[in-house]
């Protein structure tokens, strides 16, 4: 049996030591059991602490705090995806913009690829000029003329000196523009030629792939055929999405658009073998943003 520290007392009962200012060695005290004590100030002696140290392994680190070898983390580099598609990059693009109405020349040579205008040949220091989204700058009373000339044509408006289609945030900035001078200016309407009534939208389902076909009802030929789309759940649109809009270009008449004596759909067509590529996310999230961009364009 051990003897007590002098900060103990033993229990006459147990034989073992209570410290003396717990609550059952006061009980002890008041029941008569032991005799009265004081309470003196006592310090344990603390085992000394180790002074040679494990040394650390080639991956480790000693922890200034603890002590203790701590594992090194690896921090690996964040690689900046670029984007590898139109209807990917069009997103990182500059937002279409009207030069402002204080020192246009500098906005101009800061935000246009060009130093001028590649309709007229004058140069970029009016307060008209419209950035476009393909960092093309033209002013905007020719732009707007043109784009007159080719909607009365039954033709979406392209970029000048591009074959790109201008988008309907290109229209708005172009109209900003236009306003300054005219605030009842509007966007020249497009003149859509319309695709023979008998021609309707055929959808089905084939496996995985959603069929899409424009078949002619009188003679049940298939005019038009835009191939398979694939069903996912998941990605910038779902089917459903994708069906719906489908059906709301066609009852617009923006499923099909002129192209020479010929029609060709807004989209596709899309073989099977399109979808099977490991771009597949990025080609289908393509698909959908430009059935919405045709379905909100003018």
């Amino acid at each position: 049996m051990r003897e007590c520290f002098p900060d103990e007392v033993r229990n006459p009962y147990t034989l073992g030591c209570l410290k003396k200012t717990s609550r059952k060695a006061r009980m002890l005290v008041e029941r008569g059991d032991i005799p009265e004590y004081e309470i003196d100030v006592y310090t344990r002696e603390r085992a000394r602490a180790k002074t040679v140290r494990k040394p650390c392994r080639p991956d480790q680190f000693r922890n200034p705090e603890t002590g203790r070898c701590k594992k090194l983390a690896r921090v690996k580099a964040q690689s900046v995806r670029q984007p590898e598609y139109r209807s990917e990059g069009r997103l990182e693009r500059p937002v279409p913009a009207v030069a402002p109405l204080v020192d246009p020349q500098s906005w101009a040579r800061v935000n246009c690829r060009n130093t001028r205008d590649p309709l007229t040949g004058r140069a970029l220091d009016t307060e008209d000029v419209v950035r476009l989204h393909e960092r093309t700058c033209a002013i905007a009373e020719p732009l707007s003329r043109v784009v007159a000339t080719q909607h009365a044509k039954g033709r979406l408006a392209r970029i000048p000196g591009t074959d790109v289609e201008m988008t309907r945030e290109d229209f708005r900035a172009l109209k900003d523009a236009m306003r300054r001078r005219d605030p009842a200016y509007k966007v020249p309407v497009l003149k859509r030629e319309e695709a023979p009534e008998s021609w309707v939208l055929y959808l089905d389902r084939e496996g995985q792939y959603l069929t899409v076909q424009i078949i002619d009802i009188d003679t049940g030929a298939l005019e038009l055929d835009l191939g398979y789309i694939p069903i996912v759940s998941r990605g910038r649109c779902t089917a459903q999405t994708v069906i719906d809009m489908l059906r709301s270009l066609e009852s617009a008449n923006r499923l099909l658009v002129p192209e020479g004596n010929r029609w060709r759909p807004v989209v596709g067509p899309f073989p099977k073998s399109y979808w099977k590529s490991h771009d597949a996310a990025a080609k289908y999230n393509r698909m959908c943003h430009d059935l919405a961009n045709a379905l909100s364009v003018l």
